[in-house]
């Protein structure tokens, strides 16, 4: 976990999604958590978030049925992952039986060409013809084989050790049934995951990752109440923020926080804040790639300023940036006397200085209501 955040403070360019373990009950998990994660210089919270408690979904396990009367448990999943886990496999068979064919036809050719007397005129032909049919032969058991590692690889990869077995009293619809109704329980980095990548295509990667709700998802293991979420935003000793996803009546399954491990943080304190700022580095780094061994003139400074001027006037017109106007949204600095001093121009260094004003989310919608006096 802490190699996890370590790296992407290293990086600068990733995020990680944290898990929080259910080790009893919601603040035992919690406390134990918090004093799991290292917060130093080399980690830092800003580049991770955390989600709590676990989800209980309506997946179903995949199987593999044996001939010898029992059923392999195989990883959570729907039934795509068994369509092409049968997929593969019918996949194995046709490509086998083709080698063998093939195999057969390079035999009899073989064998028909060896009886062929060395003098016959007939004989350059068949060794020919039994050379052609021997490679194809092989290279249909090399497809064959492929085919066959990859449906081992795909069950192994979703193999897990649970197995039924001895289904004397039970007939094999009825095991089946059994294994449908068992609940697959999942952490919630994986949906997070997904939920980060839908939020990012539908709107972009400055709106929060929350109130969404969790597809395939039918409650929590651990029900949080908005008294349990105080203490969860906010750790007051270290900052460390975990997200809740919470059931909500009528609603279903919601993400119901969008905070990154620096809770005390004003400034990275919200995942779309850290990803927006990640996003606009990295495109403005490989943008700029091109001014390398340039001219370090006021040419290039104009050119590199101009573009990073449009790709964010662009992102101010999607909602990313704040400001009724794009010098209100952000700035760019470039140039002798702004970022750079003359030794920085002589030792070759361009100095870029950007600065954005992100979009925060509405967190707390605060109402108020007063009566107003009939006036007519």
């Amino acid at each position: 976990m802490n190699y996890a955040v370590k790296e992407c403070t290293r990086l600068g360019d990733r995020f990680a999604i944290i898990d929080v373990k259910v080790d009893g009950d919601r603040l035992a998990s919690i406390e134990l958590f918090r004093n799991k994660i290292v917060s130093s210089e080399s980690v830092q919270l800003k580049y991770s978030a955390a989600y709590f408690p676990y989800l209980n979904t309506e997946l179903s396990y995949v199987y593999d049925d044996k001939d010898d009367n029992s059923f392999t448990i195989l990883s959570p999943g729907n039934e795509q992952i068994a369509r092409d886990l049968e997929t593969a496999r019918e996949k194995a068979k046709n490509d086998r039986a083709k080698a063998n064919t093939a195999k057969t036809k390079a035999d009899s050719l073989k064998r028909k060409a060896d009886k062929i007397d060395p003098t016959d005129p007939t004989k350059a032909q068949a060794d020919t013809d039994a050379k052609t049919a021997q490679t194809d032969f092989e290279n249909l058991d090399k497809t064959a084989t492929q085919s066959e590692q990859a449906a081992t690889a795909l069950a192994q990869q979703s193999a897990s050790p649970k197995k039924f077995g001895g289904l004397t009293n039970l007939s094999r619809n009825q095991v089946k049934r059994k294994i449908d109704e068992m609940g697959i329980q999942l952490t919630p980095c994986a949906a997070m995951a997904g939920v980060y990548a839908a939020v990012d295509n539908a709107r972009g990667v400055w709106k929060a990752p929350a109130n969404v709700g969790l597809t395939a998802v039918s409650s929590v293991n651990m029900t949080i109440t908005n008294d349990d979420q105080k203490d969860m935003n906010i750790d007051a000793t270290a900052g460390k923020s975990i997200n809740a996803i919470r059931p909500f009546i009528g609603k279903g399954v919601l993400v119901w926080g969008a905070r990154t491990l620096d809770g005390n943080s004003n400034e990275w304190r919200y995942i779309n804040v850290r990803r927006f700022f990640n996003m606009v580095e990295e495109s403005i780094k490989k943008s700029t790639y091109w001014a390398v061994f340039e001219a370090n003139d006021v040419n290039t400074w104009t050119k590199v300023r101009a573009m990073i001027e449009n790709y964010l006037i662009l992102k101010w017109k999607d909602g990313a940036l704040a400001g009724a106007k794009p010098d209100d949204a952000f700035f760019v600095r470039v140039g002798l006397g702004q970022t750079m001093s003359p030794l920085d121009v002589l030792e070759g260094r361009m100095i870029i200085e950007v600065g954005l004003a992100a979009v925060r989310p509405a967190e707390f919608i605060i109402l108020k209501f007063s009566h107003k006096m009939q006036t007519s």
